[in-house]
């Protein structure tokens, strides 16, 4: 409860209200949302760990001279998609995840900690850390370099999720699902790829003029 007035928080704090509302089941279940997120977002962030392991033996010498020798060849997005069944935007956010430093994760989930409806994700993450602006002199030594590392990743805060104006959701013949959002500054989130999207517009399509 925020931005509450005087009046508002002793009427909230009243007995028959807190029964009333049933505010302890509501905040009960709030937390076990919040907690349930956290969880989600640290096995995402040990999948992103794993999946640099995997990356950096794929870009190996032996690997590459193995898949080589095996008639294999690869790049990195068909790695991703063959290997894992990942799309290639996901894919390299995971790998963008995983190159961050411990400092900058620590603070991401310390700052989304502080508030309630934080939605923890990789791209919540990401974006964090493009907002980490270091301003540092060209001679500054690492102590300094490090010193102003940690202030700016101390003062930036965690954005606000942009609204979203579109979303789309379909399960294709075949089982698979395919969704789409798109928020109010355009940008689309989707883990499907253009065909798997081009179908689902032409189902809906066809259902418009049936």
């Amino acid at each position: 409860m925020t931005n509450l007035l005087t009046i508002e928080q002793n009427f909230l704090s009243l007995p028959t209200s807190k029964m009333g509302f049933n505010l302890a089941e509501v905040n009960r279940v709030k937390k076990q949302i919040s907690n349930a997120q956290k969880s989600k977002f640290g096995h995402t962030m040990h999948l992103a760990s794993c999946i640099k392991t995997a990356v950096d033996y794929f870009e190996s010498p032996q690997c590459q001279a193995l898949m080589q020798t095996e008639g294999i060849s690869w790049n990195k997005e068909d790695f991703g998609s063959k290997v894992f069944g990942f799309q290639k935007s996901y894919f390299y956010k995971l790998i963008k995840a995983s190159n961050l430093s411990e400092q900058i994760v620590t603070a991401y989930n310390s700052k989304c900690d502080e508030i309630a409806d934080a939605e923890r994700s990789i791209a919540g993450l990401l974006e964090f850390s493009r907002n980490i602006n270091v301003e540092v002199s060209a001679d500054a030594t690492e102590e300094e370099i490090a010193e102003a590392t940690a202030e700016a990743i101390e003062n930036t805060e965690i954005g606000e999720r942009t609204p979203t104006i579109f979303t789309m959701s379909f399960k294709n013949p075949n089982g698979k699902n395919v969704a789409v959002r798109i928020d109010a500054n355009g940008v689309m989130s989707t883990q499907n790829d253009l065909q798997d999207i081009n179908n689902a517009i032409a189902f809906l399509q066809a259902q418009l003029t049936a």
